[in-house]
């Protein structure tokens, strides 16, 4: 059975008292409140009608927009790395996740790239994985050579 992590999303962060700094999170995004959610990444989407991966990427307002067809996208991230956390392969939490994106981010040469582009080309990289995945688990099943 899958081991199960707490985790917390979106928490605020106290701005910096120097002078010198920027403006705080909260005055560049007053109409999104700080949300502190008590759940594994795997159960993200279940408890806030939305992938991790709108959050992670900061695409609440667009992600839906049958135009930009970003909606299947950032539900095949999530499942994929849903796969690994419940294959074992790796635990479930933030900094995991920002893990899995920054090596799919790596592989797909996208870590620049504007938004959009980033996440088609890392949902293509992790359905083709996800394939290589399913070969070696029939492999490994199968004891094909």
């Amino acid at each position: 059975m899958a081991e199960q992590v707490s985790t917390t999303f979106r928490t605020a962060t106290p701005a910096p008292s120097s002078a010198k700094s920027g403006p705080s999170v909260e005055a560049q995004n007053p109409d999104r409140p700080s949300v502190e959610v008590n759940a594994p990444i795997a159960l993200y989407e279940e408890v806030n009608g939305r992938p991790y991966a709108v959050d992670y990427f900061d695409v609440e307002g667009i992600w839906d927009d049958p135009d930009l067809d970003m909606r299947d996208d950032m539900q095949l991230i999530d499942k994929a790395y849903r796969s690994r956390v419940q294959n074992q392969k790796i635990k479930d939490g933030t900094d995991t996740y920002k893990a899995f994106i920054q090596e799919a981010e790596k592989a797909t040469n996208t870590k620049n790239a504007p938004t959009s582009v980033k996440v088609a080309k890392l949902a293509e990289y992790v359905k083709f994985m996800e394939g290589l995945y399913r070969i070696d688990r029939n492999v490994r099943k199968y004891g094909i050579n």
